[in-house]
């Protein structure tokens, strides 16, 4: 008896813990930076027509990104877990679902049909390269 409260005491404290942590996440700082898609996902199927696409996170809500077709300088807005595209050629909310040192995963719906892009975090160049 006495180990079944202790067990689930443990867990709920866990659980606490895991919950407390996607909520405490700092999204702003972890996205900062140039992320290439490696693989784009349109309606569950991979697509190629992403190839080469590209999304920046500058700070101070700044964007640039060729998603849309071509090379754009935008604005974006954080909430939570999810960026909001103020692009004139593709606005959208991409929702993250993973961020972590080389690696992004967004999801979002354009025209009813979803889209997922795995994204490659590119380490910045020297000025003048």
């Amino acid at each position: 008896m006495r180990i079944s409260i202790w067990s689930g005491l443990c867990l709920l404290i866990a659980l606490a813990a895991c919950q407390s942590d996607s909520k405490d996440t700092n999204y702003e700082e972890q996205i900062l930076g140039r992320w290439e898609i490696k693989e784009a996902l349109r309606g569950g199927r991979p697509t190629e027509t992403l190839t080469g696409a590209f999304m920046e996170f500058l700070p101070k809500g700044r964007m640039i990104s060729n998603i849309g077709g071509l090379q754009e300088e935008s604005t974006y807005a954080l909430e939570g877990n999810v960026i909001s595209s103020h692009s004139q050629r593709l606005p959208a909310d991409f929702t993250i679902q993973y961020v972590g040192d080389s690696s992004l995963v967004l999801q979002f719906v354009l025209r009813e049909i979803p889209f997922q892009f795995s994204m490659t975090k590119v380490p910045p160049q020297p000025a003048g390269e």
